[in-house]
């Protein structure tokens, strides 16, 4: 028999008539290399729930806990698989990419909830796959409203990988956008050690800049990964594109987790995409419970990243789930499973 819905899985029906939730419901995260801070951020929202017992007073949530091996399907199905043979009910992650498709289509073919932090191209068709992070499409949507809004005319793209790149298709195809004029640079091999300086194209990495600063436009999207954003700023400020005529836009979600010395007397206007309220009292708490860790853990601001932003508050999301089946007194079973045969 299949894996059950997430509904399936989560209430008992007690002999009194009662209806109840068992005493301990399992969740599986699954963690990648030197990902320590995303484990802890996910045990504490687990905590936060078990303390407040305000959503589920009869039950306690327990983090189980599988440590993956970046590029080894085999070791993440059999892993996975013994999870799901203890009962759990719903995956988190991992954020591998190619690690984290697996795993969603397990979570398919067993019917078991599963919250991908990572974007991929068929999530929409999973059914039971939740994302975590906005698809490029959505991005793409958000860049558009802020062009249109701010009326830019004509500007450059400049990105790296291929999540941009297709955010930067999305973008092009829009008809707001078809009529305005958008010059892509792509920058990858700025950051390739592989690399020989040169982006395939006979343009040389060391010219690239001078040849969007030919460009004469003063309106530049960067959409680069978090830990390049500042090198890209600085490299425009390099060619003089940091002026109070020249304008930016970060897509990048975790703007606010860049470190920006030596920007700071810059003149040039920076907007930001953002899903995380850091003026809230939730982030300043979620921030502060790693106040006092080790340096390893809190380098390069990763306790303001949204992906652990977005696992707490999964880790809220599902509790709630629960808790509204806890409270409409649903009636479910949960059958054994063994990934030999499917059942």
């Amino acid at each position: 028999m299949a894996r059950t819905s997430l509904c399936t899985l989560l209430v008992c029906l007690s002999l009194s008539g009662i209806y109840c939730f068992p005493e301990v419901i399992k969740i599986a995260v699954l963690i990648g290399p030197n990902e320590e801070i995303w484990e802890n951020m996910l045990l504490h929202a687990v905590d936060g729930i078990n303390v407040g017992k305000a959503l589920l007073p009869e039950s306690k949530l327990s983090l189980m806990v599988e440590h993956l091996q970046e590029d080894n399907s085999l070791d993440t199905y059999n892993k996975v698989c013994k999870l799901l043979e203890n009962k759990v009910v719903a995956l988190i992650g991992p954020n591998l990419p190619g690690q984290d498709s697996l795993v969603s289509s397990i979570s398919a073919a067993m019917h078991i909830p599963h919250f991908q932090t990572t974007w991929h191209h068929d999530l929409d068709v999973r059914p039971f796959s939740i994302g975590l992070s906005p698809s490029p499409a959505i991005v793409a949507e958000a860049l558009k409203d802020f062009i249109v809004r701010k009326d830019w005319s004509f500007l450059v793209y400049i990105y790296e990988g291929n999540e941009a790149l297709v955010r930067l298709q999305e973008l092009e195809k829009d008809a707001e956008v078809m009529n305005r004029t958008v010059i892509p640079f792509d920058i990858s091999a700025d950051h390739d050690d592989d690399d020989d300086d040169d982006d395939g194209n006979g343009t040389h990495q060391e010219d690239v800049w001078e040849l969007i600063k030919e460009t004469k436009h003063r309106n530049f999207i960067i959409d680069v990964e978090k830990n390049h954003i500042r090198d890209v700023l600085l490299k425009a400020k390099d060619v003089g594109l940091m002026t109070e005529l020249h304008s930016y836009l970060v897509a990048s979600l975790d703007f606010h987790a860049v470190d920006t010395k030596g920007l700071s007397k810059e003149k040039s206007t920076i907007y930001s995409l953002s899903l995380v309220d850091d003026q809230s009292h939730g982030f300043d708490f979620t921030a502060a419970l790693f106040a006092d860790a080790p340096e390893g853990l809190t380098r390069n601001s990763e306790q303001k990243e949204t992906k652990l932003v977005l696992g707490y508050d999964a880790i809220g999301m599902l509790a709630k789930a629960l808790h509204k089946m806890w409270s409409d007194g649903e009636v479910f079973e949960l059958d054994d499973i063994s990934c030999d045969d499917s059942s």
